[in-house]
């Protein structure tokens, strides 16, 4: 059975320590598998409909799902530095998901 680690990712200095300790010292674990995760805000849907207000609110969401695409870009930039470590590339893994209930209940029923 493969030892399994998940490593909550947030785009900080901690994160950036998190696998860099995961690197040293489980590069060596024959089965193992890791999962960086990060869970996201919805984002809503909004109708413009000729609306001012809201043509402007839908350039802020635009702005929103664009700053999520670079996040998920660096969850995988993430990934592979967990790969230049010595981690097989097939149990390492990417979760970007938005929140279900809220963070700390969806880390739960990940582990689950």
């Amino acid at each position: 059975m493969a030892f399994k680690v998940l490593i909550p990712y947030n785009f900080t200095l901690n994160d950036e320590k998190s696998l860099e300790f995961v690197g040293q010292r489980y590069n060596h674990e024959e089965e193992i598998e890791i999962t960086l995760f990060h869970a996201y805000p919805n984002l809503p849907e909004i109708d413009v409909k000729q609306d001012p207000i809201m043509e402007k609110m839908t350039s802020n969401v635009s702005y929103l799902l664009m700053q999520q695409e670079e996040h998920r870009q660096a969850l995988e930039t993430a990934r592979e530095k967990l790969v230049s470590y010595g981690f097989k590339s097939g149990d390492t893994y990417c979760l970007f998901q938005p929140v279900k209930s809220d963070v700390a209940t969806d880390i739960i029923q990940l582990c689950k």
